[in-house]
């Protein structure tokens, strides 16, 4: 390589995580200039936080067991004296950055040099899966910062016990467990691999086995609680009962399903058919989540880089990184057997932790294409096709709008142009916290039968304003719910897309 090019290298490296995170946090900026209008969820979080900065921990832990989050958000705006928006965005931005660097420490300390070091900051940096939810208010950033953090700190007490490390990977697994519960799984479960790697004896094995049931049965009684319980921890003989719920609550919905496959068959097989159907069904959207987030292109990436051994030399951190992929898909597995659905969001850090390989194969080919320069681009074209896939993905990830801003301005509308005291009914949650409306009740939507049967009923009219969201395919029900009203809507606010937010004055 040329002093030219080695000096290019190091302009462009200086500290490689140092630059990444600050190009990570121009990324959120800009992902937030573009779309600056909350997410459903993030306004769960927001009302805990401003519960929690009036000093109303009970209603805040009501309406929302988990609110560490929305704690810091709380923090970081009597901190700042930034809303509670701004406020989120920060920490979101903050975490995100951290999260990058610690990407690429996780690169080097698998063996990367400095042209790995950059193909790793290109690849975490144009991460979809990353990009589109940086304009979101979500727990993930966080989640993620510290699922990385303690990984990196766990491979480093792999390789150099430190009783320092150890605390270190500890606490951060468990600061990511206060971001989202599944982190309960590797608080648990990380502690029994690394004794798992670290003991050869069949009898310390069987009992670190017998450890790990105990262990499935504390994840299983979290979840539970998560599901069915109060903000208050169950006391010991409540755990069983949880466990109970859960079985039950899962198994009945399983059966449902399986009962609507079954009548859809006619054959004398048709149950044992539907269990088959419904586990292949899961199975395959499973997979599908984690290809979608992930990408076909970093997918292929990470399997070629396997395939050719270009990561994961050391056979032991070989056999942590699968036990950590098997430990993701369970949970999603998990979360899709309870729950049914997965988001976009769920495999994120299964993702990342896939993402790991894709520098080393990025590199890989970069040096092949030097290599083979001299036999033109006819035959030297797989890392060009790389490079502009690379950016086409990118881009799709950093330009993701979410197309709600008319419900951010029907809010606003309401909250600039009617008195505080006024009540207001909406079908949407962001309308009502941008209208500064029923900020601390759990966010949740209407259906329209429920709207037009309060408006043929009369019952809305206990309220001083109606706010409601009108989808492009729902003209039908917007010229029913006119009707209804006998009144015409005093705002309108649209988007591209033709969906609508109408407001109404009842009175």
């Amino acid at each position: 390589m040329s002093s030219a090019q080695n000096k290019l290298i190091s302009i462009l490296l200086g500290d490689a995580r140092t630059s990444a995170a600050i190009i990570s946090l121009f990324l959120s900026v800009w992902s937030v200039y573009l779309d600056d209008v909350v997410n459903t969820d993030g306004v769960l979080y927001l009302r805990t936080a401003e519960l929690l900065a009036h000093g109303q921990w009970q209603d805040a832990f009501a309406l929302y067991k988990w609110p560490f989050y929305a704690f810091l958000i709380a923090v970081i705006s009597q901190i700042t004296g930034l809303g509670f928006e701004y406020s989120a965005h920060a920490l979101n931005a903050a975490l995100t950055a951290l999260a990058v660097a610690v990407f690429l420490s996780l690169v080097r300390e698998l063996g990367a040099d400095r042209k790995t070091l950059i193909a790793a900051a290109i690849v975490v940096l144009l991460f979809p899966g990353l990009n589109r939810y940086r304009a979101f208010v979500i727990r993930d950033a966080g989640y993620i910062a510290f699922y990385l953090l303690a990984l990196l700190l766990f491979i480093k007490d792999l390789k150099g016990p430190r009783p320092a490390l150890r605390l270190g990977w500890v606490a951060s697994i468990f600061v990511a467990t206060l971001f989202r519960i599944e982190g309960f799984v590797f608080l648990v479960a990380l502690p029994l691999v690394r004794q798992w790697l670290l003991s050869t004896g069949a009898t310390a094995r069987a009992a670190l086995l017998a450890g790990s049931a105990g262990a499935a049965l504390l994840i299983l009684g979290a979840l539970g609680w998560w599901s069915f319980s109060g903000p208050q921890l169950p006391t010991a003989p409540e755990w069983g009962g949880l466990l109970g719920d859960l079985w039950h609550s899962t198994t009945a919905t399983l059966s449902a399903r399986i009962d609507t496959i079954a009548g859809a068959l006619h054959d004398r097989y048709e149950r044992a058919f539907a269990y088959a159907v419904l586990l292949a069904a899961l199975c395959v959207l499973l997979l599908w989540e984690v290809l979608v987030t992930l990408t076909p292109l970093y997918t292929a990436l990470a399997g070629h880089a396997v395939y050719r051994r270009l990561v994961f030399q050391d056979p032991q951190i070989r056999k942590i990184w699968l036990q950590l992929i098997a430990l993701h898909l369970l949970v999603l597995a998990a979360i899709l057997i309870i729950r049914l659905f997965l988001t976009g969001r769920f495999p994120l850090a299964l993702s990342l932790t896939l993402l790991l390989a894709v520098p080393f194969s990025l590199a890989a080919l970069y040096a092949r294409w030097q290599e083979d320069r001299p036999r033109g681009v006819r035959r030297n074209w797989v890392f060009l096709l790389v490079c502009i896939l690379l950016i086409l993905t990118g881009a799709d990830g950093l330009y993701r709008p979410t197309g709600k801003r008319h419900l951010k301005e029907a809010g606003l509308w309401v909250k600039n142009h009617t008195p505080t005291q006024t009540t207001l009914f909406s079908n949407d949650p962001l309308i009502l916290w941008y209208s500064a409306r029923s900020r601390h009740e759990r966010p949740s939507g209407y259906a329209w039968d429920l709207v037009l049967e309060l408006a043929r009923s009369r019952r809305l009219l206990q309220y001083d304003y109606l706010a409601v969201r009108v989808k492009r395919t729902q003209s039908e029900q917007e010229h029913s719910l006119v009707e209804a009203l006998g009144k015409r809507p005093v705002a309108v606010f649209a988007n591209r897309k033709g969906d609508k937010a109408l407001v109404f004055a009842l009175h």
